[in-house]
């Protein structure tokens, strides 16, 4: 069965605004104009301004009666999701598990680096254009969290990131 726009937008607008409502009502730093509710905030609101966006779309859109090829049921069939659809989301779910398992020991930017890796395989991305984005993004998401926004990541066995 597939979800319509309209369902998954609704409910993406009231998860988006109710998420972005107890952001707005997380305390500020001491002395900072910003606090643990900024970057929530900022999703929480662009999480519902999608969803409005994507349940006002879903009652534009043109939607074809499925019928039937040759009376077998072939267009039911096209809505159920494939084998390859299901193994991808396995290993997304397996990505965040090895993450949180594995982050503690490998620390933050050998843990990302493999999980970029490994989703960008499984994705069949080119294998140059996953590694150089694997570097690339890993460096960027350390430099960023653990430096500039002074985010504690765990260091792992190379500690300088």
């Amino acid at each position: 069965m597939r979800l319509d726009d309209r369902v998954v937008g609704g409910v993406a607008a009231l998860g988006g605004a109710a998420y972005a409502f107890v952001a707005f009502g997380l305390p500020n730093l001491a002395g900072q104009p910003y606090g643990a509710g900024f970057f929530p905030s900022i999703i929480g609101v662009a999480m519902t301004l999608a969803g409005v966006v994507l349940f006002v779309r879903g009652f534009k859109a043109k939607r074809p009666v499925p019928q039937p090829a040759d009376g077998i049921g072939e267009a039911a069939d096209a809505e159920r999701p494939t084998l390859g659809g299901v193994f991808r989301y396995v290993v997304v779910l397996a990505a965040i598990a090895f993450y949180v398992a594995a982050a503690p020991y490998l620390g933050f930017v050998i843990s990302s680096f493999v999980i970029m890796v490994v989703l960008g395989l499984v994705f069949r991305a080119p294998v140059l254009t996953t590694l150089i984005v694997a570097v690339v993004a890993t460096l960027v998401l350390a430099l960023l969290f653990g430096h500039l926004l002074r985010v504690p990541l765990p260091p792992g066995p190379i500690g300088f990131l």
